[in-house]
């Protein structure tokens, strides 16, 4: 049976393209699949963090997954964040967002402790 009986018409892709060894990587994996007649829109990357969502948004992925209460301070999205019938934007911010979690932000400007 090819590919595990996945069906592309119905299946989904969860990888986390920070786990697939980065974003070149999981690249590479989409375009395996494309090469065998899955769409992109068959990738919804694991994670729930704002680099899962950007991949989504630059790659024309179909959707991702959204952990917003798992992996802190990693996880979720934007402080001012809008959802909207199931569906949210990157924010409009440099860089994969981080800097939109004021959480997160102060954690990195924090002084190291010994």
């Amino acid at each position: 049976m090819l590919h595990g009986g996945l069906r592309g018409d119905h299946d989904v892709f969860l990888f986390d393209p920070v786990h697939c060894y980065g974003l070149s990587e999981y690249l590479r994996i989409i375009d395996v699949r494309e090469s065998h007649g899955f769409s992109r829109r068959a990738f919804q990357p694991h994670g729930g963090h704002l680099f899962a969502l950007h991949v989504v948004a630059a790659l024309g992925l179909g959707g991702s997954e959204a952990n917003v209460h798992n992996f802190q301070p990693f996880g979720g999205f934007s402080d001012d964040a809008v959802i909207e019938d199931g569906h949210i934007r990157p924010p409009d911010a440099p860089g994969i967002g981080l800097e939109t979690r004021a959480e997160l932000n102060n954690l990195f400007q924090s002084p190291v402790k010994d």
